[in-house]
């Protein structure tokens, strides 16, 4: 059986602002302890690639699915880009072989530990192309992603294995995935409290560490 963690946060995110463009609706909020960086997101409304479950290639090339809603919003969570404008990459507009799009969050139900030094792909915000294959007769719209590496001064960094149920035996342990550390999960879950349109998926069921 899972257990449950419910986070405690004694200190609630900034929300500096709420942006409307043409194309998405941004959320920006700000998270971190006093005295550190503090990472920023943004809520945007569009097509977006979710890797959150993406199988990876060694260079971190991961392939992942690709969100979109034509009559309803399409919510997802990606960190700001200081140099540029909320949202920036991410419209409404149908996926289409060829198209690029972004790589974003949405939330997690929950997760298994893994504290190995196995490569991980990082793709948050990371370009993504559009390709179609076909999947029990139908077309499917797929994203192949550039992701990166995980900082290389921390490699063996708690990681997340996401899952809704208990994860198999293998899962910190074969292939490489796409993840995030536990600290980026809690920042962004934080953030998350804040915004109207996309909520945390609180308590998460975390799962007992995955083997080594």
């Amino acid at each position: 059986m899972p257990r449950t963690i419910t986070f405690l946060f004694c200190r609630p995110p900034m929300v500096a602002g709420l942006l409307l463009l043409t194309a998405c609706v941004a959320l920006r909020a700000q998270t971190g302890s006093s005295g550190s960086e503090k990472e920023a997101f943004d809520v945007c409304d569009g097509t977006y690639a979710l890797c959150t479950s993406a199988k990876c290639s060694s260079s971190y090339s991961c392939t992942c699915d690709v969100v979109y809603k034509p009559t309803e919003p399409n919510y997802s969570v990606g960190s700001h880009q200081k140099d540029g404008k909320p949202c920036a990459g991410v419209t409404r507009e149908a996926p289409t072989a060829g198209k690029e799009i972004r790589s974003r969050y949405y939330p997690i139900k929950g997760y298994a530990t893994c504290t190995n030094d196995r490569p991980w792909a990082m793709c948050l915000n990371d370009k993504c192309t559009v390709f179609s294959e076909e999947h029990n007769g139908k077309q499917v719209f797929k994203a192949q992603c550039a992701c990166e590496a995980p900082p290389k001064e921390s490699p063996s960094t708690p990681y997340v294995f996401a899952t809704d149920s208990a994860p198999p035996a293998n899962a910190c342990t074969t292939g490489t995935i796409s993840s995030a550390t536990i600290i980026d999960v809690n920042e962004i879950t934080l953030f998350l409290n804040s915004s109207k349109q996309l909520h945390p998926s609180l308590p998460f069921k975390v799962w007992p560490a995955a083997p080594k």
